[in-house]
């Protein structure tokens, strides 16, 4: 059905009926005739229907198009043995330039509309990788070592997402620098941005010394 219907179709109608209609009987006439009605608008200043039109929740809603989504995946875990009788001689087995390390990745995709991007999905994944005390060694340790393996590796997990933090702040921002670029620009755009997520993390780590002030250390004195 059109969104009005004319004034022939109202007008057959109270011809037919000698004229006596009220606004209630032409609408349920005109629904027995398969017209889907909801309103009627009377015309101005008139006392019979002018045109009938729908009511404006037939209307359809004006949905404006997704430019895109932002999804945070889950942390997964990367765990590295090391073993030993002490700390000290764990120590020696711990990665010797990160004893745990966050790694983030922003994978994207985009589409474009006459040569600029106008809908970007950016997906992060994050690693965070921690040692794992094992073996002999471990059954053997006094409570004392473990509780100060504890606290580290507490301390250890909390540095790294704290990094991984820094990349989820990231993600929207890192997505709303490729929109509306040029399709021939927009791998330099990803470079640039991924530069100042790393400039932002190495920052991070200066600032804590790598995290020795959030209290990744050991200390080797206990048995």
């Amino acid at each position: 059905m059109q969104d009005r219907i004319g004034n022939q179709a109202i007008q057959r109608l109270l011809t037919q009926h000698g004229g006596k209609l009220d606004e209630k009987s032409i609408v349920h006439l005109l629904r027995q005739n398969g017209n889907n009605v909801k309103g009627l608008t009377k015309s101005n200043g008139g006392s019979s229907p002018d045109t009938i039109q729908r009511d404006d929740d037939d209307a359809k809603p004006q949905v404006q198009a997704s430019n895109g989504e932002v999804k945070l995946e889950e942390v997964e875990y990367d765990y590295y043995n090391v073993t030993g009788n002490t700390l000290a001689e764990v120590a020696q087995q711990l990665d010797p330039e990160e004893w745990g390390r966050c790694t983030y990745r922003f994978d994207y995709s985009y589409e474009t509309t006459n040569g600029r991007t106008t809908k970007v999905d950016m997906t992060l994944k994050l690693t965070v990788r921690l040692p794992r005390w094992q073996g002999q060694g471990w059954d053997k340790a006094s409570p004392a070592a473990k509780n100060e393996w504890r606290r580290m590796l507490d301390a250890l997990q909390q540095h790294e997402m704290d990094h991984a933090d820094i990349a989820r702040q990231w993600a929207p921002r890192f997505k709303a620098r490729l929109l509306n670029q040029r399709s021939n620009s927009v791998e330099r755009r990803y470079n640039q941005t991924l530069e100042k997520v790393n400039h932002e993390t190495k920052h991070f780590d200066e600032k804590t010394k790598h995290g020795h002030t959030q209290g990744i250390s050991l200390d080797f004195s206990i048995k």
